[in-house]
């Protein structure tokens, strides 16, 4: 439709639009903002491909596919996925900047390459996944620690390969297989005593060390206090002056994202939104 214009700068999809075709604004290198309408359900192939002005991109929750290449190569600082969002395809977000992703529970399937080369620092992947698809966060440099939900039964070659400073690995006894490559030697596998995974480390020659997830039914409410607040203080260590002056933003803005974003970790826990929003706003104005 547009590909590789350079005229383009603003785009306002209609209430009407459905689908965003194959390529519809790739190459598209002066496109600095979109508009995407509520009642979207797809973005097709290379749709915003090596839109390298596009910086931030917020994704209607209406969407359920985003597809290959869709936005690889795109320098978006920030993005929130849809929460209805089903499929991730193979190179959608291939060597985007984003720095933190938080992956709704609505997805069941991550395509190879997905994240590959992306900025992205934290991830945290969603309850519905079954396997992490090959080379799906290969070489993402700034990733620092991962943890594999209970649904992941296999984690596909290069998975997490190249990953220089990923540190901590954390997995469950779901986990069934790994591949050989799957990770890199200097990783730190955690995990329960007697699980695969404890099994795969000691073979491969990574670091063990033993782990067992946390269970909030045995957990006092200061404790799950404290366990929000130490992950929030994380997750705003790993970020940019930028990108914790754009959560202030959001949450004094517009709380209702924030909202999303951290639901299923407030049910997990059985703490209230308020609570939680307040150990949010000591954290981030420190």
């Amino acid at each position: 439709m547009f590909y590789y214009s350079r005229v383009i700068r603003k785009v306002t999809m209609p209430s009407s639009l459905v689908i965003i075709g194959d390529g519809a604004f790739g190459g598209c290198s002066n496109l600095k903002e979109v508009k995407l309408n509520e009642g979207l359900r797809e973005i097709r192939e290379l749709a915003f491909f090596s839109c390298k002005q596009l910086r931030n991109v917020n994704l209607p929750d209406s969407i359920e596919v985003i597809g290959e290449a869709a936005f690889e190569s795109c320098r978006a600082e920030a993005i929130s996925l849809p929460k209805n969002l089903k499929t991730i395809g193979c190179r959608a977000f291939y060597n985007c900047s984003f720095g933190n992703l938080i992956i709704p529970n609505s997805v069941d399937n991550i395509e190879s390459y997905a994240f590959a080369m992306s900025g992205i620092r934290m991830v945290q992947l969603p309850e519905s996944l079954s396997k992490v698809s090959n080379n799906c966060f290969e070489a993402c440099g700034r990733l620092e620690i991962v943890k594999i939900p209970n649904s992941v039964e296999t984690i596909d070659r290069n998975a997490f390969h190249w990953c220089s400073n990923l540190k901590k690995i954390y997995m469950t006894d779901s986990v069934k297989y790994i591949a050989d490559n799957a990770f890199d030697a200097r990783h730190t596998i955690y995990a329960p005593r007697m699980s695969y995974a404890e099994e795969y480390a000691k073979k491969h020659g990574y670091n063990y060390v033993e782990w067992t997830e946390i269970q909030p039914s045995t957990m006092s409410r200061g404790e799950k206090e404290t366990y929000i607040e130490t992950n929030i203080r994380n997750w705003k260590e790993s970020m940019t002056s930028e990108q914790q002056e754009y959560v202030r933003v959001v949450f004094n803005n517009n709380q209702d994202e924030v909202k999303n974003q951290v639901k299923d970790s407030l049910d997990w826990l059985d703490i209230s939104w308020e609570d939680a929003m307040e150990i949010v706003k000591r954290v981030f104005n420190e």
